[in-house]
């Protein structure tokens, strides 16, 4: 979005600090009652936002990373280390069949 620069003597009227001039902030639910807190309030949770994104990331990246260590190899025991020799089946169906100690991974597609 473009900016567009104001200069102070196109502005008609006074021209106030924005501490001065008052913030009605029964919409946005920012604590602020000042044009200046609030845009400081905003930009504190622009920042907090961004942590929490950068956050999320590496969640995902770690979930995925893990979901491909239950999925790996080609047989349900081919990651028998992490299962201690069991065999794991991850499907949509209910568990049927499999021996005592496997286990089954049901999901909603």
């Amino acid at each position: 979005m473009p900016q567009t620069k104001i200069k102070a003597e196109m502005v008609e009227g006074d021209v106030a600090d924005a501490a001065a001039v008052s913030y009605d902030n029964s919409t946005s639910g920012l604590a602020a009652e000042n044009v200046e807190a609030a845009i400081d309030e905003v930009v504190v949770s622009i920042a907090a936002n961004a942590s929490d994104i950068s956050d999320n990331t590496t969640d995902i990246a770690t979930n995925a990373s893990d979901i491909a260590d239950l999925t790996d190899g080609t047989t349900p025991a081919g990651n028998a280390t992490k299962w201690g020799g069991a065999a794991y089946t991850v499907s949509t169906s209910d568990p049927s069949g499999g021996a005592d100690g496997d286990f089954w991974f049901k999901y909603t597609a």
